[in-house]
């Protein structure tokens, strides 16, 4: 584990077969794309070499031939090595402020977890419910929520309130070695929220800043605040109606504590973190400085990585702060090396106009007279797209540049359609489809079968939740 308490390659591995068939097959196609592809109206010389590397890129992905990261820097660095950008162009991500403010929030999610203050705040609120399993249930999931707004990333809130809830399965007079319908709703739920989780914080998780640096790139800057408030009432109705699934799926053995097992819960949570200690009070301060700032910054006229990085570099200052290098040595470096690749692979797409392209091929199929519609075509096309594609960092840079031009293109507020395509992926009920899922699967609380029950219902939900989501966005002014 890396200092944010995230396994490291957590995925399960991949056949032989399937790799040397979508190696060869990433090969094929790019070298028929570069050199036998007839011209076609619109799709320059050097859009039509991004496109071949592209495809490339994408097959290697699917296949997962090698690690992601790995396919994203050869990508890039093929455009360089043939001349089709500029290094300054093919490498801009790295540079990117996009960047930069993932490694600050990192930093901060490192000195949170570091400090133990992360899982006191979850001990806290899930100590403070009413003794029942549906409830204890429901403030799991929303210390998930509420965590996500301070800790990057949806596999280390997965282990770090994987662990209450291994405490909590004895308090329910459950074994941990022993697979329970409370166990199966406590790990589960953990596992299918995870998405949804990071949603309404634009530092929830690195693809919810990836999309919103695709976003940036593109010329459509949304604050934290607006951010927030655009998808948090749509991802809170969405937890609830998963969490009531959930609970009628797998109803509990024990449905409500005694007082005496209640009382040892407390004392266990409160045991778990035990005194609040200085460098706890250090981060909580930092932490709320950098929310409000994140919140009133658009008033304050300072900007999200400003705020980020402000508080972050107090938390390195001699007497005052909590991290030192070792911490910066332990971030997720590989996370982000693929983000910079990403944000490049967008950027160089955007510079051929590829993108554009794409989009008069895609718009005439998305073309509609109702709003409606539209959203059920992009959150349907993004949950197909996420069976075939399993990590949603490859999933938006490649299609999110693709939609904003599309959007462009049918006068819709691109950063609706981004929304849109955004919920689809959190659609999900394979293991393979979620580096939190399998993290999650590895507590051995569930099979996968019994994943895959709670899994089926995000399918339903999002297209349900369509009219929701349409509702919510016209009364904020986006349509």
């Amino acid at each position: 584990m890396n200092v944010l308490g995230i396994p490291i390659n957590p995925k399960k591995e991949t056949s032989n077969v399937k790799k040397m068939v979508f190696g060869a097959l990433g090969v094929i196609l790019a070298l028929y794309i570069w050199f036998f592809l007839p011209a076609m109206e619109g799709l320059e010389p050097a859009g039509q070499k991004t496109m071949a590397v592209f495809i490339f890129m994408i097959m290697w992905w699917i296949g997962e031939v090698v690690s992601p990261v790995v396919v994203s820097l050869l990508g890039v660095s093929l455009f360089t090595f043939f001349g089709v950008a500029k290094s300054s162009v093919a490498f801009s991500g790295f540079s990117s402020g996009t960047l930069i403010f993932l490694i600050f929030a990192f930093l901060m999610a490192a000195a949170i977890t570091k400090t133990g203050l992360g899982k006191r705040l979850a001990g806290a609120i899930i100590s403070r419910s009413n003794p029942s399993y549906k409830t204890v249930l429901f403030l799991l999931m929303f210390a998930g929520l509420l965590l996500g707004a301070i800790i990057p990333s949806g596999n280390a809130r997965i282990v770090l309130l994987g662990t209450i809830a291994l405490s909590l399965l004895n308090i329910f007079d459950q074994s941990a070695d022993k697979i329970s319908n409370i166990g199966k709703g406590f790990f589960i739920l953990l596992g299918i929220t995870s998405m949804i989780s990071c949603d309404p914080f634009i530092t929830g998780g690195a693809s919810t800043v990836l999309l919103w640096g695709l976003l940036s790139k593109a010329g459509i800057d949304v604050s934290y605040f607006d951010w927030f408030l655009n998808l948090l009432p749509i991802c809170l109705i969405a937890m609830v109606i998963l969490w009531f699934i959930t609970y009628k799926l797998f109803p509990p053995e024990v449905e409500r504590l005694d007082e005496e097992s209640y009382r040892k819960l407390k004392d266990r949570l409160r045991n778990e973190v035990g005194v609040v200690t200085s460098a706890e009070k250090k981060v909580a301060i930092y932490t709320l400085l950098i929310l409000a700032l994140w919140i009133f910054g658009s008033q304050l006229k300072v900007s999200s990585l400003n705020a980020c990085m402000a508080g972050v570099v107090l938390m390195f200052l001699p007497g005052i702060g909590v991290l030192n290098a070792k911490d910066i040595k332990g971030l997720p470096w590989d996370t982000l090396v693929f983000i910079g690749c990403c944000l490049s692979l967008g950027q160089v797409i955007s510079t051929v106009k590829l993108d554009t392209f794409l989009a008069s091929v895609v718009s005439p199929l998305l073309i509609s007279n109702s709003i409606f519609i539209l959203g059920f075509k992009l959150v349907l096309a993004a949950m197909i797209i996420h069976f075939i594609i399993a990590d949603a960092l490859p999933i938006f840079t490649i299609f999110i540049p693709i939609v904003i031009a599309t959007m462009q293109k049918l006068g819709v507020n691109p950063l609706v359609g981004a929304m849109f395509f955004q919920m689809g992926t959190t659609a999900y009920m394979m293991l393979y489809q979620q580096a939190q899922a399998i993290t999650v699967y590895g507590f051995g609380q569930f099979k996968a079968r019994d994943f895959m029950k709670v899994g089926a219902w995000t399918y339903v939900l999002w297209i349900v939740m369509i009219p929701v989501m349409v509702l919510w966005w016209s009364v904020r002014g986006l349509m």
